[in-house]
């Protein structure tokens, strides 16, 4: 009888620890696949604002770039001027 009472504890403790608790392992391991998740989105945004950053710089110190960048992007043109836009399928 104390063999089932002992087994009968281990399965409660198991399942308690595993999936019921609020600190149960399932939820540790989504949270940990969260964090590695974040984390690579994380050095996503660090690398577009170093991107960003140098591209601010850029077209802040030199003005044939920003005419450039601004007409590439925004479709700005100088008066007597035609455009032609061309998109790539």
């Amino acid at each position: 009888m104390d063999a089932y009472k002992v087994l009968f504890l281990l399965v409660f403790a198991v399942i308690m620890l595993g999936f019921v608790n609020d600190n149960s392992v399932m939820k540790l391991l989504g949270w940990q696949k969260d964090i590695k998740s974040l984390e690579a989105q994380k050095i996503e945004i660090e690398q577009n604002t170093k991107e960003d950053r140098a591209l601010w710089e850029l077209l802040d110190t030199n003005n044939e770039a920003f005419e450039r960048y601004v007409r590439e992007k925004f479709y700005f043109h100088k008066p007597n001027e035609d455009v032609c836009v061309i998109r790539k399928r």
